[in-house]
């Protein structure tokens, strides 16, 4: 059977199209004219992938890299570049890269940076890729601070403490595109026993960094899409030593808002242990449990057994069970067993050896 179509006038439309016709009649110009018609999008042509610095071109003069880690804050295919690194206070404080030798990070005295010429000080960053000027950077921690003007006195760089090892960035899954960032600085302060980890979890939401959650001498756990960060909530005599309780809390995606936030939060006490400590009133109100932290006590705590003799037949060496709530502070209670105005005030306590 013959074919028959009908062309179009190339200088219109500029492609071919066939038209129906009666079987076997020469094809015939179309009486009508051409209707324009809009010629096809193009596919759009892959973008090229960007590529990636080498992590050293980002650390600035005078200080060394310690670790680098790419992640995608923002749930972008170009993501961040995470950078830590180290320079000695002898840089930090004049702003002059060849001021002082920078040891390795093993190599790092402790003490406090602010006394020594040579304690180093570490500091993560957060780089990403914009279009117009590459790869700039978006966050550091701890914060630069601008330089001392004549006669001031203080700091000319940013830390927390004498930081004694070199922090560490983890990273876990938010959803299926974008990830979240994990930082631990570990340091002394320098007061008593205060040495600990300070943790911080980072977002992106518009191309800003913002800080989710965090906490100092936390407990941490990282999972696939979550991270439980614990955190000291009561005190007992040493502010830096044995918690009475943890306040933990989970950090993952909130379906609510779509953001990643606190989805739980559980206090947890240790609640069972020796006495090491019991109460002396007026001036000492608590019972302590050895590495366990101490409890308020009151005229309404419960002592069992009933032979106990109640409070203050209490003894050190005692192993006992106490059950708690939590209460405001009382006024003439002790400052460093309380927390934000509440203290863990003991309502019954068990004697499980005598």
């Amino acid at each position: 059977m013959a074919k028959a179509g009908a062309l179009l006038s190339g200088l219109v439309l500029g492609t071919l199209f066939l038209a129906a016709c009666d079987g076997g009649a020469e094809p015939q110009p179309s009486p009508s004219p051409a209707v324009e018609r809009p010629s096809p999008t193009p596919e759009p042509t892959p973008t090229a992938e960007i590529e990636k610095p080498d992590p050293q071109t980002l650390v600035e003069a005078g200080y060394v890299l310690d670790q680098a880690l790419e992640v995608s804050l923002d749930g972008s295919d170009a993501g961040q570049i995470v950078v830590i690194s180290h320079t000695v206070y002898g840089v930090a404080s004049t702003g002059d890269p060849t001021a002082a030798t920078v040891p390795p990070a093993e190599g790092c005295p402790t003490g406090q940076a602010e006394f020594q010429s040579t304690a180093c000080i570490f500091r993560a960053e957060v780089f990403t890729y914009d279009p117009a000027s590459g790869w700039t950077r978006v966050f550091v921690t701890p914060p630069p601070r601008a330089p001392l003007k004549p006669g001031e006195k203080g700091a000319t760089y940013g830390h927390r403490g004498g930081i004694q090892e070199v922090p560490q960035a983890t990273k876990f899954r938010v959803n299926s595109k974008r990830e979240a960032l994990v930082l631990a600085f570990h340091y002394c302060t320098g007061v008593g026993s205060g040495c600990g980890a300070y943790h911080e979890v980072l977002t992106m939401i518009d191309r800003e960094v913002k800080l989710v959650g965090g906490g100092w001498q936390a407990l941490l756990t990282v999972e696939a899409t979550s991270v439980t960060i614990s955190n000291p909530a009561y005190f007992g005599d040493d502010p830096f030593c044995c918690p009475s309780a943890r306040r933990s809390e989970i950090i993952a995606l909130d379906p609510t808002t779509g953001e990643l936030g606190v989805i739980a939060t559980e206090l947890v006490a240790c609640k069972e242990g020796e006495l090491v400590g019991v109460p002396e009133p007026p001036q000492r109100n608590t019972v302590e449990l050895r590495g366990c932290g101490s409890f308020e006590v009151s005229d309404q705590t419960v002592v069992e057994p009933a032979s106990i003799g109640g409070i203050q037949g209490l003894r050190a060496g005692d192993t006992v069970r106490v059950e708690y709530g939590v209460g405001e502070c009382p006024e003439d209670g002790i400052p460093h067993n309380c927390s934000w105005g509440e203290v863990l005030a003991a309502t019954k306590i068990t004697v499980l050896n005598r």
